[in-house]
């Protein structure tokens, strides 16, 4: 009987190691049946759960993942980076508490794992714990983690914080490792916050060369250009951001203003009625102030 399931345990590894090679190959299919055959030859075969875990959650069966992951774990229950993956299947499921909760397990486990303080940090993101998440960041930084997604992610919560001088440096970190869209986009907008709005504009033109679909660069840079009475451009932006969302409301509030300043009063009530149309609250008050003789200027910010 011992001499079978010796026999058993090595057609098991046999398994296991063809499931590994197609796993590698993204034959996706193959390694789940591969393994599920080292299972089922050996039930306690925690590294077959494991890479059978990994299996379903690139997948995007995360239920079926945890499932994996909890067998593999009642196997060896300090496996890290079961509990570092499980935890990723819980943030796919928007579960990030209980993401932290594995994520907390595996760095007590293996405090130098620089990929589990980073995706802790965006579950703390993600539940609004900003200073908890830059944190992390700053952790997964000091052991070398040396890619966009950490610095942007980092500049993003200090944005958060409004931290803007911050942001802007963490921004300039993700830039020099690769130019991105989102990273211009947002450097911008803390630019702007700081009133360094031709500095703004800079980074919003470059976000719109990566992205010329970035509709918020668009309606920001018409802001940052109304701030430095480029109006006829800025009104150009606004026509951009419109064509993109014709119910924008803040964009025809806003190229209404710009509107106003050229003394285009006719166009510019057009569009603060527009905005009333379609539901603004604010509408009425510029329609008051512009339309019926009143003055009042008002910037609205996305």
């Amino acid at each position: 009987m011992e001499k079978n399931s010796d026999m058993q345990k090595k057609t098991a590894k046999e398994h296991f190691g063809v499931g590994v090679l197609a796993l590698q190959e993204k034959n996706y299919e193959e390694a789940i049946k591969m393994f599920s055959k080292a299972i089922e030859l050996n039930p306690k075969y925690k590294a077959a759960y494991y890479n059978r875990g990994l299996v379903n959650y690139y997948l995007k069966k995360y239920p079926e993942a945890i499932q994996d992951y909890d067998k593999a774990i009642a196997e060896n229950p300090d496996f890290a980076i079961a509990y570092s993956n499980r935890g990723l299947a819980y943030a796919s499921l928007k579960s990030d508490q209980q993401a932290i909760h594995d994520y907390d397990k595996a760095i007590e486990l293996n405090p130098k794992d620089k990929i589990t303080y980073y995706n802790r940090g965006n579950s703390k993101v993600n539940l609004k714990q900003y200073s908890e998440a830059i944190q992390d960041y700053n952790k997964a930084i000091e052991l070398n983690l040396n890619f966009r997604g950490v610095f942007f992610n980092r500049g993003f919560a200090y944005f958060q914080l409004s931290e803007f001088q911050e942001a802007i440096l963490s921004f300039d970190d993700a830039l020099r490792i690769e130019p991105n869209t989102d990273a211009y986009y947002y450097r911008g907008n803390s630019k702007a916050e700081l009133k360094q709005n031709q500095a703004a504009i800079e980074d919003y033109d470059k976000a719109l060369q990566l992205n010329p679909d970035n509709i918020n660069a668009y309606y920001n840079r018409g802001n940052s250009k109304l701030e430095l009475t480029q109006y006829r451009s800025a009104i150009e932006d606004y026509d951009k951001s419109i064509g993109f969302n014709p119910n924008f409301v803040d964009a025809y509030i806003n190229r209404g203003l710009a509107k106003t300043r050229l003394g285009d009063t006719e166009n510019a009530c057009q569009d603060f009625e527009k905005a009333m149309e379609l539901g603004s609250s604010s509408a009425k008050t510029y329609i008051d102030a512009y339309c019926s003789g009143k003055m009042l200027t008002k910037l609205f910010k996305f």
